[in-house]
């Protein structure tokens, strides 16, 4: 794919933002803050709401539907934060419109849909990325140094957990079935993707267990295990009915472990890393004072970097990293976790054709 980076002036990627969802108060501070970046319109449904939205983050335009902010030729990007259901059609319409796709997780809510994303983006040669914002964390990157490099071995086992305490009222879209709401599509996909990263390779076969809150229709919490094959597996849950301090990552490998705790991007002041190797000591961590290594990060703005890495993808005209042939993965796998939940058994995990 040869990505084009026409309509962009080879100082600045120019974003619009289709919709007034709740993580735009996460995500915008960092596309303002990318010196590579500027917000140049807001749409909504509803007009008011755009220009209030304008207003407060100092967008120039304000636009009362999203067509009429994809027609703005100065906007050479967009920003998705719409519920999941409507990702794969704004994708598809602002890619069509010769735009650059920037899409909240995750992209589709099937593989198919994934694949029809990049065919129009390959036909259209513009840029679509997931936004994973995780994997921009200075935290993330030194664990998966660890883990690649050999300090912690093999690594053989990931426990992935995160938990956020969600209530149930008329705004909070998780909790709607029918707009790809619960705890997997919401949660699952960090954790699908966090434990791909961290075996990279693919499971080969996966074991879900979900659980409804009382008067609820989405998982609200999820337990499944992905089966990496050769002994290596991760442990993940998912959950809204957990406080924010459960959350955590774990690896542990034939010669170390080393854990995250915390979720690294819920804004706080710091983030730790634990780490061990027996390659500097004995076998086993707390006998005879062997203690861990502690590495401190300060907070880090994932977002920003997230808007950075993406508008340098478009003004040098390179295709990102971790793109759309990684979302189609990813969504295969959640497919599974989704079908393994529904059924109470055991989903083996097909190829995908390349």
């Amino acid at each position: 794919m040869n990505v084009r980076s026409e309509g962009a002036d080879h100082r600045v990627v120019r974003w619009g933002v289709l919709g007034s969802a709740w993580v735009n108060t996460l995500a915008l501070p960092g596309l303002l803050a990318a010196e590579n970046s500027e917000l140049v319109a807001m749409s909504s449904r509803d007009l008011g709401r755009a220009e209030a939205d304008a207003a407060r983050w100092g967008a120039r335009k304000a636009f009362g539907s999203y067509v009429q902010l994809l027609e703005d030729t100065e906007v050479d990007a967009i920003y998705i934060p719409l519920p999941n259901t409507l990702h794969k059609e704004w994708t598809i319409t602002a890619l069509r419109a010769g735009k650059h796709v920037l899409c909240e997780k995750p992209l589709a809510l099937s593989a198919d849909e994934v694949s029809e994303i990049a065919d129009v983006s390959r036909e259209t040669d513009r840029v679509v990325l997931e936004a994973f914002m995780y994997q921009y964390a200075p935290r993330w990157l030194r664990a998966m140094e660890l883990v690649h490099d050999g300090t912690i071995g093999q690594p053989k086992a990931a426990r992935l957990f995160m938990g956020f305490k969600q209530i149930d009222n008329s705004d909070n879209i998780r909790f709607d079935a029918s707009i790809g709401g619960g705890a997997i599509w919401d949660m699952g996909c960090y954790t699908v993707s966090k434990a791909r990263r961290i075996f990279e390779r693919e499971p080969i076969s996966v074991y879900a267990a979900g659980w409804s809150r009382p008067g609820q229709r989405v998982d609200t919490t999820s337990n499944f295990i992905l089966d990496f094959g050769d002994g290596a597996s991760a442990m993940c849950t998912v959950s809204f009915d957990f406080v924010n301090p459960y959350s955590q990552d774990e690896v542990v490998g034939t010669e170390g472990w080393l854990n995250m705790p915390g979720t690294g991007f819920r804004d706080e002041a710091f983030t730790r890393l634990q780490w061990y190797s027996r390659r500097y000591g004995a076998d086993e961590l707390y006998i005879d004072g062997v203690e861990p290594v502690t590495e401190s990060f300060r907070r880090n703005d994932n977002f920003h970097d997230e808007f950075h890495y993406m508008s340098d993808c478009i003004l040098r005209g390179i295709v990102p990293q971790f793109g759309l042939h990684e979302s189609l993965l990813n969504a295969r796998v959640l497919e599974a976790v989704v079908t393994s939940a529904q059924n109470d058994s055991t989903v083996t995990i097909n190829e995908v054709q390349h």
